[in-house]
């Protein structure tokens, strides 16, 4: 009786070391994607700041050189 609680104390034990490995990678995962999703977003913020710095310049040249 002793030995077979030993071996299924010992067996939980595995089991809860494989599920703390799962979930450590699941973490490093969500951290990975979290770290591609604020890259993204830097990414797009820059990419607005041309897009409407570019657009302002475009329209005022072009008032320039409609009033000229």
């Amino acid at each position: 009786m002793s030995n077979t609680k030993d071996t299924i104390i010992g067996q939980l034990k595995i089991q809860k070391q494989k599920l703390h490995r799962v979930i450590d990678l699941q973490k490093d995962q969500l951290l990975q994607k979290q770290d591609k999703l604020d890259l993204e977003r830097h990414r797009n913020q820059k990419q607005r700041f041309w897009t409407k710095t570019m657009t302002i310049v475009s329209v005022v040249l072009t008032g320039v050189i409609i009033i000229n």
